[in-house]
């Protein structure tokens, strides 16, 4: 059986321990028994979904990533980075109006329900429509053109330092809007 707990404010997620507990893990860290959780954790049918914030999840990604680059962990980082960009994007495209959906926070529209590759040009359709947009240009060769989600599939010895530093560079763009854009008050 699948165990998992509505998300609310308080809390973002669970770690399963048995059929009938598990731990939630709130916001301040802190792991609380609860008992007799829901079943089917994020699932479309039953209305259960964590909340998507893509600000934290570019951020914990690109640290994580980060520790694994530096300890030579060449495919987990690469993955890590892309995904990072992904999220990262997804929080300025956010920012430029790209719409979400009320329940789990998650694009609205197919089209960007998207991941690294795709999202350096889906970027494009929000920032160039956006007042501010002018100032948080990508350059138009995306660093993660060889980048698959899939990718995580693949056996270790495909990824090596050069592709994971590509990524690395691509995902520190990324960072560096992000920092931009919370600087400058696009991203409260």
């Amino acid at each position: 059986m699948k165990v998992g707990v509505k998300i609310d404010a308080n809390f973002i997620g669970t770690f399963p321990l048995s059929v009938n507990t598990s731990l939630l893990y709130s916001k301040n860290r802190t792991l609380i028994p609860h008992e007799n959780v829901l079943q089917d954790f994020g699932s479309r049918e039953t209305g259960l979904f964590m909340q998507a914030d893509f600000l934290d999840a570019h951020l914990h990604h690109w640290e994580d990533a980060g520790y694994l680059f530096d300890n030579c962990r060449w495919a987990n980082a690469d993955h890590l980075y892309g995904i990072s960009a992904e999220c990262g994007l997804k929080r300025l495209m956010m920012a430029f109006g790209m719409p979400l959906d009320s329940t789990s926070s998650a694009p609205m529209q197919r089209e960007d329900r998207i991941h690294a590759r795709q999202a350096w040009s889906r970027y494009e359709a929000y920032r160039s429509g956006h007042r501010q947009g002018a100032a948080y240009q990508l350059s138009t060769n995306n660093p993660f053109a060889d980048w698959d989600i899939s990718d995580r599939y693949a056996h270790r010895s495909s990824f090596d330092q050069a592709r994971a530093e590509a990524h690395r560079q691509g995902a520190h763009v990324v960072l560096s809007l992000i920092k931009k854009a919370i600087f400058e008050g696009l991203i409260p």
